[in-house]
This record gives structure tokens, sequence and C-alpha cells, in this order.
């Protein structure tokens, strides 16, 4: 294992608090004021003693670049299909007779190639549910505009050029759900053709013609069904929420302040209960919303945005932070659990 360049990455894509919370769990030294700290006083003495195994190395790299800063798109399988072509066979020998896929247990560390490439295909059981996990790596290229002249009769514009790494993940459930994690782009793109992107280049692995969107409509209208606001107030917070009806009319509203809810503002709540009360063809197209953590855990409040029609896919979330495995996947479960109520 390329143990140097893993511990690049890992500064490279995660936080301090992401490795110090891996470290935490472990019930090793893990606080650091700086990254150089974290590598040189902390993982590199840990990985000489033994207290950290490269397989911990390679844990670790997973928890920082595969959770958070990503948008998220969802899919369930269309009706009559099934994922056995997937899960029934032997993973390492489809892998082993697949082109441009590496072994089951050979997971590749690239920081940026200068094609899109499978790095790792794995196997992960998830709330007692056999999944199958697939990374792709790339290189991405950030244009930022550095100068404007005119020279003669042309308007010439410059622009600095700046490399970036970025990890998307998909992955495959038993059941016959899928997500992708695409890294969040510094420039606005449309999230479901990078989707289906994905989702091609791994069609030697799964079909990618077998999916349609699992689409977030319930959850986001949730919020506003009254029979339901006690128990959503319990578990989410509301920062924005954009409503639409047949007729393109809109009405969205937000707090200001960050500590602050909708759902602690009654007068707003009630213009937009009338806003959409006054019809039966309103939906709330995309809203913003803070995942609560569980009572007892170790979890933050995350911020999420619920995308729509106008600003993205109905099956599209973003988170903007860096995340904890187990923080993604409280809110992966949370927003599942609330779109499947109704």
């Amino acid at each position: 294992m390329q143990l140097d360049t893993a511990l690049h990455l890992i500064q490279v894509q995660g936080t301090l608090e992401q490795v110090g919370e891996f470290l935490k769990a472990r019930q090793l030294e893990h606080s650091a004021g700086s990254w150089r700290d974290m590598i040189d006083r902390r993982l590199k003495p840990m990985i000489e003693s033994g207290k950290l195994k490269p397989n911990d190395v390679l844990e670790l790299l997973r928890e920082t670049e595969e959770n958070g800063n990503q948008h998220v798109l969802l899919y369930d399988i269309l009706p009559g299909k099934n994922t056995n072509a997937l899960f029934a066979t032997d993973l390492r020998k489809k892998l082993q007779s697949l082109k441009d896929f590496p072994d089951v247990d050979d997971p590749q560390i690239i920081d940026m190639p200068e094609t899109p490439t499978i790095v790792e295909v794995r196997e992960e059981r998830y709330n007692g549910e056999n999944t199958i996990v697939a990374k792709i790596v790339e290189k991405r290229v950030a244009q930022r505009r550095a100068s404007a002249e005119v020279r003669g009769t042309q308007y010439v514009v410059t622009y600095d050029q700046s490399p970036y790494r970025a990890v998307n993940v998909v992955r495959y459930f038993e059941r016959g759900f899928a997500e992708v994690r695409i890294f969040s782009h510094q420039e606005a793109v449309s999230y479901s053709g990078q989707a289906d992107g994905l989702l091609k280049k791994l069609a030697p692995l799964a079909s990618p013609f077998v999916w349609r969107p699992y689409y977030l409509n319930n959850l986001k209208n949730a919020f506003w069904d009254a029979t339901q606001r006690e128990t959503i107030k319990a578990r989410f917070g509301l920062r924005h929420s954009q409503h639409r009806n047949a007729d393109g009319s809109k009405l969205s509203a937000a707090v200001v302040n960050s500590q602050m809810s909708m759902f602690d503002d009654p007068s707003l709540l009630q213009g937009i209960d009338g806003f959409n009360s006054a019809r039966n063809d309103v939906d709330c197209d995309r809203a913003s919303i803070t995942v609560k953590p569980l009572n007892g855990s170790n979890f933050r409040p995350v911020n999420v945005v619920l995308h729509g029609d106008t600003n993205g896919s109905p099956n599209e979330f973003s988170i903007g932070s860096r995340l904890t495995r187990d923080e993604y996947e409280h809110v992966l479960s949370t927003i599942l659990e609330f779109n499947e109520k109704r």
C-alpha cells in the first residue's frame, strides 16, 4: 500500500475533525492543532508502531474522501427488474473478468488520474443488507478569471487553471436501490447528467438501464403536512422552502438567523400554509434543511439542500460540509425514513 500517498490524500480530501473522530473511535490519541501535527505526531508514529495497520489507513482514507461535500442522487429499480446479476455472482471472479476494474482486494490509491478511473469495488453491509460500492476518481480543472485587457481590436481574458481531485461513489443495494455521490463541482453543472455518466461507466459491473430516479417529493411536502409537523420538527430544522403551483407561481421564504428554524416563526408558517392550501396543485420544489442528531449520539446537525425541478433533480440532495461516515449514513437513513412514510 502507498502509505505516503494515502496520508497526502487524507490531508487533501479530509478534515482534522474526521481524522480525530476516526482515531477517537479506536481509543487512540486524536488531538492535533494542525495537519502537520496530525500527520507527523499522530498518524506516522501510529503506523510505525503498528497501532494503525495498512487496512486502518485505507479505512481512514475512505472516511475522509467518501462522505460529504457532495451531490447525492438516489435511484430505485424498475418494476420487474432485480439485482440478481450483481449480487448472485462471485464479485471477485466477476471483477477479474472485467477490463479497467480493480480486483476486489486491490484498491488503487491514485491522486489525479488523467482520465476518470475506477479505483475500488468492494462489498459492504448496510443495516443488515448487502451492498456493493464502486469508487471513481477523476481530475478536474477549475478556471478563475485572472485578467482582461484590450489588444488592438480584441478583448482578451486570461484564466488561471487549478486542478483538483474529485472522488465519486456509487453504491448498489441488494433490495434494488442505488445512490450516486458526486463530489461537488466548483462551477454549475447538471449533476443528473454526471450521475448517468457514472452509472454507464460501471455498466460492465451493473446495468445502468434498470434504474429510475427515486424522488424526494414526499419528504419535501411532509414539512408542510400539519399532521406530521410535530414529528418532523423533532428530526429536522427548516431554513428555506420554495413552493410552486401548476401555473408556475412561486413563493419562497427563509429564516436569516442560522440558529433558527422556520418552524419557530408562526407568522411565516401561516403565510406558506395559506399558499399551499389555496390550491391542490402546490408542491415544495426546494428546501434547505438541517438533519438533527439522534438523542445520545455525538453527531453534529447537518445542513442539507433538497433539490427539485427548477434547481437540479427531484431525486437529488446536497451536503456542503465534510462528514464522518456515521454522520452521512444518519443523514441518508433519516431522509429515506421520512420520504417513505407517506
